[in-house]
């Protein structure tokens, strides 16, 4: 292939992605204006988990995707490729078979603002650097909020072919894809936690900026660089003991609003660095950190030197 026609499918690929996302859009927000007159679909743990197995078979198809679509940058400076169009439009699709009433808030098609107190978030790819770099450990999720409290959550790690779910106040259930059981998760503990941040050595910063110093803090007395993730990944690692904590700045609403009830039900915490709830009201997230008791917040906190 000559360099000519290399771009010229490049560009051809560009329009393609935008078309799709502007068609996508203009759909949601269509779809977001007729149900903010309904009431949302009530959710149960049996359709939930019907949730849960229909996004292990879209996750199954994107591991199969990979290494074979290209990306572009969108106006934030994050990637987006079609992988993240197609689970997306797949995850809405089975969610409002199952729960009807739901307005949507996700990534790539409906990311501008909150339609109301109730709505469903969703990430279709979590960790987009990591599936085109042909690396293991992304993920696809979505968050229901209820009156501006996040009540169930599905997260899907396609490498593992596994599937976590949560329903407010029953706890936390997994699924492996080569089997039909569906199982209570019991919270790990590894022999030598780390600690994540969702920014790395060379991520841009002002030195002034008190999540910064913060950063600077924790390096200081770990003696190390913390590990860097994805949101979504993140919280995993936190249910299985991989990480005692992680700490975000960059985060949006469909980053954490799955995470949010699973980490809860395992007793853990998600909340700001100050220890206020987040605002499930907005898109953007300030600054929060996973931890998986409310003690280790604390410590955290102690660490960071943050009251």
């Amino acid at each position: 292939m000559t360099g000519e026609q290399g771009g010229g499918l490049k560009k051809l690929w560009q329009k393609v992605l935008e078309d799709n996302q502007h068609a996508r859009m203009a759909s949601a927000e269509k779809s977001n204006e007729e149900r903010a007159t309904k009431e949302p679909e009530m959710i149960s743990q049996e359709k939930l988990q019907l949730l849960g197995d229909r996004m292990l078979e879209i996750g199954e198809s994107m591991a199969q995707m990979q290494g074979s679509v290209g990306s572009k940058l969108k106006e934030d400076g994050s990637p987006v490729t079609a992988a993240d169009l197609k689970a997306e439009g797949e995850i809405i699709e089975m969610a409002e078979r199952l729960f009807p009433g739901w307005p949507t808030v996700s990534e790539e098609t409906n990311n501008e603002s909150i339609p109301g107190p109730s709505y469903k978030s969703i990430d279709g790819l979590d960790g987009t650097r990591w599936f085109t770099a042909g690396l293991e450990g992304w993920c696809l999720a979505i968050g229901f909020v209820r009156d501006g409290v996040p009540i169930a959550g599905v997260i899907v790690q396609p490498s593992r072919n596994q599937c976590f779910l949560a329903l407010k106040g029953a706890g936390v259930h997994t699924r492996e894809g080569s089997s039909t059981k569906w199982n209570r998760f019991v919270r790990a503990r590894a022999d030598r936690p780390m600690f994540g941040t969702d920014l790395d050595r060379t991520s841009a910063g002002d030195p002034n900026d008190p999540y910064w110093t913060n950063v600077r803090n924790l390096c200081a007395k770990l003696g190390e660089y913390p590990f860097n993730s994805p949101s979504i990944p993140a919280a995993l690692s936190v249910m299985e003991g991989k990480f005692w904590g992680w700490m975000s700045k960059n985060a949006k609403n469909w980053d954490v609003a799955a995470s949010y009830v699973l980490i809860e039900e395992l007793g853990g915490v998600v909340e700001q660095l100050d220890g206020t709830p987040l605002p499930w009201d907005s898109i953007k997230m300030p600054p929060f950190l996973i931890a998986e008791s409310p003690d280790q917040a604390d410590r955290i906190r102690s660490v960071l030197e943050i009251s």
